[in-house]
């Protein structure tokens, strides 16, 4: 009869936990080697994400760039307009009427 003791010792046990030990071992090296797959995939991905983020940005300083210079302009044909307004109400006789 087996001692109760001697048990966990069998070499059957021994061989099953050495097996799942080393399954489980080739598991974590799988399911790592696919983590590190994704974690490159991703970091590629960020990669364009960020090439792309810049090309934005560049865009929207152009536009920013060419809208301010519209505004500049049209503020200085309005600014123009205005002063020719102005000259002509200051040249008209007052005598005249409006209407």
């Amino acid at each position: 009869m087996h001692d109760r003791r001697n048990i966990l010792y069998h070499p059957a046990h021994i061989e099953t936990l050495r097996r799942v030990l080393a399954k489980a071992k080739v598991d974590l090296h799988d399911q790592h080697f696919q983590h590190l797959c994704q974690i490159a995939d991703l970091n590629v991905e960020v990669t364009a994400l960020r090439v792309e983020l810049t090309e934005l940005r560049q865009v929207v300083l152009l536009l920013t760039s060419i809208r301010r210079s519209e505004a500049e302009t049209d503020v200085a044909t309005l600014r123009q307009q205005l002063l020719t307004v102005l000259a002509r109400l200051e040249r008209r006789d007052p005598t005249v009427r409006l209407n």
